[in-house]
């Protein structure tokens, strides 16, 4: 399997976090459970054949997805077909995504969608470019050309908005949005109109998600765990308060994400072929 991650240097560097491009990998799985991360990604498929995102645990009701699609921000967990052979990836930066598009980026918040009524018939041209290139790295020269010209360039970096959007990823359990609005120096209705137009999620709903990733990353890293210690660590009131967030945000308790988890963070296998 090839497995390659670019990350862009300048102009695109301010709103692209990396681009992944990976080829010939086989699931030995039938669905990828996605844990919300608060991420926005962009997903350019290789293959010919449709994917699959799945609108119910019972895996009866899906919508099928072709080429090229954005995945916005998630409150939950979301479902997709585990049989991508050949893959292009763009991960956004928070709040990254909005000056590629001309909507508030909150349209596609709980959604997945396919990008040519978007951005119409050039997203299948360059999907097609970057299947044909051999070379790993044009097809990343291709990609980010690409996004060069999608990008509104009036668009200008927004340092009081980054300095939010930092101290709510690295504080969420202490942000409120008197706090955040205080930092930009804006009213809180303003710095909500903010978060609707730049990055999807308001802050709070945002800061819960934070708070969850949290806990996901120390899930990752500890092998003997104190749940009472890992709840209070990671900002919640007590133990349930813990329990039924994560219970929300991945379907499953705390206690069985470390038996369930897959390779990668923020996913969980389903089912064998």
């Amino acid at each position: 399997m090839i497995f390659e991650q670019h990350t862009p240097t300048g102009l695109l560097s301010e709103f692209i976090e990396n681009i992944v491009f990976y080829d010939g990998y086989s699931a030995q799985h039938l669905v990828d459970k996605l844990l919300p991360d608060g991420s926005i990604n962009l997903l350019m498929d290789m293959s010919n054949k449709p994917s699959k995102l799945y609108h119910d645990i019972e895996l009866k009701k899906c919508t099928d997805f072709n080429g090229s699609f954005i995945s916005g921000q998630h409150k939950a967990f979301i479902l997709i077909e585990a049989n991508h052979s050949s893959m292009m990836v763009t991960r956004f930066k928070p709040g990254g995504a909005y000056p590629f598009f001309d909507f508030p980026i909150s349209k596609l918040n709980d959604t997945v969608k396919q990008l040519e009524p978007i951005w119409g018939d050039k997203v299948e041209k360059i999907r097609k470019a970057i299947l044909i290139e051999k070379e790993i790295k044009k097809k990343f020269e291709l990609v980010e050309e690409f996004y060069l010209s999608q990008l509104n360039k009036n668009i200008k970096r927004d340092e009081s908005f980054e300095k939010v959007l930092y101290h709510l990823s690295e504080n969420p359990q202490q942000s409120s949005i008197k706090e955040l609005a205080e930092i930009m120096q804006v009213s809180q209705k303003h710095l909500i109109t903010l978060f609707d137009k730049r990055v999807g999620l308001k802050p709070k709903y945002l800061a819960r998600i934070y708070r969850f990733q949290k806990a996901i990353k120390k899930l990752e890293h500890q092998d003997k765990i104190d749940w009472i210690d890992l709840a209070h660590e990671c900002g919640y009131y007590d133990q349930s308060h813990f329990i039924r967030d994560f219970l929300e945000f991945s379907g499953i308790n705390p206690s069985d994400y470390p038996h369930l988890k897959g390779e990668y963070m923020n996913y969980i296998p389903l089912g064998t072929r």
